[in-house]
Formats: structure tokens, C-alpha cells, sequence
């Protein structure tokens, strides 16, 4: 065997090495940390304590710790999740899904509406207020049942950096996990408007004369549409159903609730 094609069949070996433990490599499964803000780390975690993460990148030796209040899930290589959420005094706990919380039972918590108007998505006081208006409709008629209050919910919802539409980002069995409850309530709220004008008389008196005055004001009009979903802890819906207010003022989602509510299976007679 010549000495060139000696060296030819080495590096031949070797080319070919180098190609099978890249393409094992690319199969390799990581360790996934999602943040909250939606960033994703792909590595390998090295140890986890009560306040942090270690972590480190593929072929790198840094090892980096990142803060579990910035982690909202774990993905391990295996395919086990966890996720992490904070307890009492804002201290956070792990919580694997294969073991959830004890006191769950029989919790329901409610959602934030979704409300969509005149086809643009809006948060704040009005989704505030149906959230607020499906709580008491469904309370009300609990017996058995216990209702996470809405300023609770809220504000377990902004310790995880969840808010408004990235609610949306998380399926129903993560957030039953998150809030510790049993049930989930979501709304979503659909409302256009219509601007209009009516007229009426308005009389007056001046030197002994009465006059009549016609004048025309504006007029609001609201087409309000209410879907009320409820999911148990498996993410499976119960129960869904939407209706159209026959109400059209500003509030006209208040007995649309109150309709919708005693149709679903928390609500007892």
C-alpha cells in the first residue's frame, strides 16, 4: 500500500468521523429554559436550587445562572416539564406536572377578557370590568365551589409577567398549573360600535313665549357579543357557548353574562 493512499484512507476516516459525531450532535436532545419574555435557552442544565438555574450553552464551559423569576418552563431532554411559579412571600417553587399542588380542588379562577373592539384587541379597565361581571354571575351560585377572586388572579398572573394578550401564549392546562385551580373561565367579549344621531324637542321660555327647539345629540350603539369557555386542569373544555346581547348600551355585557352563566355546569340552581 503506497504511501498516498495510505494517507488518502486516513483522512478519509477522519472526514467521515468528523461528519457521523456532527450529525449525532444536531440529534442530540437540550435542556429548554422559556422566559417569560419569550426567549428560549438550549443547553444543558446543571443544577437547580431554590432561587436559580445553573445552565450552560452546547460546547461551551461558561456556565451561566439565570433567576427563576425570570422562568416560566423547563423542557428537559427527557420530555419532563416543570413549571416554575411563585408562591407567598414571591420566593419561587418548582412545580413538576406530575405533581400538583393539593389544594386545587374545587378552585376556579377567571380570566381577563379577551375583548376585541371595532376589530382592534384592548386591555385594561374594560376587560377588568367583564372579568369582574362573570365572577360575580358565576359566585353568586357556587355552593361548592371556590372562586379565586379577580385582583388575586390578576396579580398571580403579573408576578409571572403575564398580561393582556400574552395570556394567549400559554395553554389552559399551564395556566390551571400556574394559578393552582381546577377550573378555568375565559371570555371574550366582541364590541362595535355605531355612531348615530337622534332628535328630540326641547321647549323654553323666554318673555312669556314659549318656544320649541328640535335638537339633535349623538347616539352611541353597541353590538356586544359574550363567549364564555370553561376548561378543567386537563386544558379539556366543559363547556362553550357565545351570545349576542339584545342590550345595546355600554354595559350590555352584564345580562348576557348572567344569561351565559346559568347554562354552564358551575352554576348551581
Amino acid at each position: 500500500m503506497s504511501n498516498t493512499f495510505y494517507s488518502f484512507w486516513i483522512v478519509s476516516i477522519l472526514f467521515w468521523s468528523h461528519i457521523s459525531l456532527a450529525q449525532a450532535d444536531d440529534h442530540k436532545k437540550y435542556d429548554i429554559i422559556l422566559k417569560h419574555d419569550g426567549q428560549e435557552m438550549k443547553g444543558t442544565i446543571t443544577e437547580i436550587t431554590d432561587e436559580a438555574v445553573k445552565f450552560c450553552y452546547p460546547e461551551e464551559t461558561v456556565l451561566y445562572t439565570v433567576k427563576k423569576t425570570g422562568i416560566q418552563k423547563i423542557t428537559f431532554a427527557n420530555g419532563r416539564t416543570e413549571i416554575i411559579s411563585p408562591v407567598g412571600d414571591n420566593s419561587p417553587k418548582t412545580r413538576s406536572d406530575n405533581a400538583p399542588p393539593t389544594d386545587y380542588q374545587n378552585k376556579v379562577a377567571i380570566l381577563p377578557a379577551s375583548v376585541i373592539t371595532d376589530f382592534q384587541t384592548v386591555d385594561g379597565e374594560i376587560s377588568n370590568r367583564i372579568q369582574l361581571a362573570c365572577f360575580n354571575a358565576l359566585s353568586e351560585k357556587s355552593k361548592d365551589l371556590i372562586f379565586v377572586s379577580p385582583n388575586t388572579t390578576n396579580a398571580l398572573l403579573l408576578k409571572q409577567g403575564i398580561s393582556g394578550s400574552e395570556i394567549n401564549r400559554y395553554t389552559m392546562e399551564e395556566l390551571c398549573q400556574l394559578l393552582g385551580v381546577n377550573y378555568l373561565v375565559q371570555t371574550v367579549a366582541t364590541i362595535n360600535t355605531n355612531a348615530g344621531f337622534y332628535a328630540h324637542a326641547e321647549a323654553s321660555h323666554k318673555d312669556d313665549v314659549k318656544s320649541i327647539t328640535q335638537v339633535s345629540k349623538g347616539a352611541t350603539d353597541y353590538d356586544t357579543n359574550i363567549m364564555l369557555n370553561i376548561f378543567d386542569r386537563d386544558g379539556k373544555r366543559l363547556f362553550g357557548k357565545d351570545r349576542t346581547s339584545i342590550w345595546h348600551t355600554s354595559d350590555g355585557y352584564q345580562k348576557t353574562i348572567d344569561y351565559l352563566a346559568k347554562r354552564t355546569p358551575l352554576y348551581k340552581k
